[in-house]
């Protein structure tokens, strides 16, 4: 893999800063617009499907056979206030940044808001609110990596006339922010956009745009398949069918990994086949999770629901099915042992496969994501839990 420079800030973004306060209309001075040079190198051709096709097995088979254990959730901190955590990541130092949505009653109904970025620093939160181009009225995160407690990212979407994405740096205690010009500006940001620092740089990925961050400028690559997860060099998405998408960085461009088609029961009728994100272990050892779901012939009221996790071996695909049920499959991370947690649809079950074998705890909580410390065993949950009638209470758990 080309090896790149470390990050610089400095040159990241220019200088537009917001000091740290609690909301999320905090603006921002103007800044100029980042245009990321396309990199156009020779095309990698795809590898295929091996094997071609995971046959669906019967309606009440289990791959996972996983055992019923107590959550592994462990809390960390819970707000006093109503809200709820929604996007997470853990720099190296174990500092954990989360997005936030407030919550708050207002004439009987509940009402919900933006509230910002928070960061943990082990002992307590720091609020930040979300960088608002000049212009604009709002800022939405849709995606958010982070270094340390002194580095972090978003990206996102500014709202209002011209609505935007954007790329934001968390640096000195302030957000530089940059929106995203041309094409990049209309992908990078809005939904299914997803970013993460690797070892090349820091990556942003939507649809078939991927942007990264080399230490000194911007390139723009186009991927082989719409892409809306990151984990180290792969990213996972795709539109269907006939399958989902898994690539990899090659460190000249990204090439697309062949996936198995998922089987459908015959007759099933408005059928969806995804993969929702990966976990990369190592370069022979890689995670993709998802699922299916389809309506059954005639039936218009009740979805059915199948979740699968594929792993690669640097060669070839195995698939595991879990059984029909009300999910599929959302999040995977490594667990820094040599296995993966592995979150549903739901946020209220989660799996571990440690050691060759699947363990599956109900959680008596929402779950919305999970993260791993680089280079750790820690691994972190973020959700909320409900007081009652709806309204909730943001928590972050410790797994294990």
């Amino acid at each position: 893999m080309r090896r790149r420079p470390p990050i610089a800030f400095a040159l990241l973004l220019a200088v537009c800063a917001c000091g740290p306060a609690a909301g999320h209309r905090a603006s921002v001075t103007p800044a100029p617009a980042i245009s990321p040079e396309q990199v156009v190198g020779p095309p990698l051709d795809g590898l295929p499907a091996v094997p071609a096709v995971c046959e669906q097995p019967a309606a009440k088979a289990d791959d996972f056979r996983a055992a019923e254990v107590r959550s592994p959730l462990r809390v960390v901190a819970k707000d006093r206030a109503l809200g709820s955590f929604d996007r997470l990541a853990v720099g190296g130092d174990g500092a954990v940044w989360a997005t936030y949505t407030g919550q708050a009653w207002k004439q009987g109904a509940l009402e919900s808001s933006d509230g910002g970025v928070r960061l943990w620093d082990g002992a307590k939160w720091r609020a930040f609110p979300v960088p608002v181009l000049p212009g604009r009225s709002w800022s939405q995160v849709t995606a958010l990596a982070a270094a340390s407690a002194d580095r972090a990212w978003v990206v996102g979407v500014s709202h209002g006339a011209g609505t935007v994405g954007f790329v934001g740096a968390f640096e000195g205690g302030a957000w530089r922010v940059r929106p995203l010009e041309g094409a990049a500006g209309q992908v990078i940001g809005w939904g299914g956009t997803a970013a993460a620092r690797t070892e090349a740089g820091l990556w942003a990925v939507g649809g078939r745009v991927a942007l990264l961050w080399n230490g000194s400028a911007w390139e723009s690559y186009a991927l082989p398949a719409k892409a809306g997860a990151l984990s180290g060099d792969w990213a996972v998405g795709g539109p269907l069918p006939p399958a989902p998408a898994v690539m990899h960085w090659e460190g000249t461009g990204w090439q697309e990994i062949g996936v198995p088609a998922l089987t459908l029961p015959p007759g099933a009728e408005a059928s969806r086949t995804h993969l929702d994100d990966v976990a990369e272990l190592g370069p022979s050892d890689v995670w993709a999770v998802g699922g299916v779901s389809w309506m059954e012939p005639g039936s218009s009221e009740q979805e059915r629901y199948r979740p699968v996790a594929l792993h690669w071996d640097g060669a070839r695909w195995d698939c595991s099915w879990g059984p029909l049920g009300a999910a599929t499959f959302a999040q995977v991370e490594p667990d820094g042992r040599g296995g993966v947690w592995v979150l549903d649809s739901t946020g209220s079950r989660l799996l571990h496969r440690a050691s060759g074998r699947w363990t599956s705890a109900r959680l008596n909580a929402a779950v919305s994501a999970i993260a791993a410390r680089p280079d750790s065993a820690e691994v972190y949950a973020a959700g909320s839990v409900g007081p009652a009638q709806g309204a909730t209470r943001a928590v972050l758990w410790r797994l294990g």
